[in-house]
């Protein structure tokens, strides 16, 4: 879709915040955190990059300010896991775990780390 066409819907409020978080990239090793910023989206990286996003669909978000195409689409894992997001900076191809969120999700994001931690 082109981005000078896309069409945004409107969400709930709540909608937005059970996709709030901190989100963990574990192949790049880069963290995300989003929060909800004037009915969207704002999402950060620790290296200071930051854009916002509004919704397309339901599961789907597009970046609308930046000059490069930025797309997000959160993949629900079951109730009770916390979501799978997949991030799309131009080329380059990403997903990542939310990690800290919402109390809703908070007993299986620590099941996640006690059963994949290395000592």
């Amino acid at each position: 879709m082109n981005k000078s066409i896309a069409t945004y819907i409107q969400v709930s409020e709540q909608e937005l915040k059970d996709k709030t978080g901190v989100y963990l990239d574990p192949v790049l090793r880069r963290f995300w955190t989003l929060e909800v910023e004037d009915g969207k989206l704002a999402v950060s990286a620790i290296n200071g990059m930051r854009f916002r996003i509004a919704p397309v669909s339901q599961t789907e978000f597009r970046e609308f300010e930046a000059p490069v195409r930025i797309d997000v689409r959160f993949q629900n894992r079951g109730e009770g896991e916390p979501p799978l997001m997949h991030l799309s900076i131009g080329r380059q191809k990403s997903y990542a775990l939310m990690i800290r969120a919402c109390q809703r999700h908070r007993r299986s994001i620590d099941a996640f780390f006690a059963a994949n931690a290395k000592c």
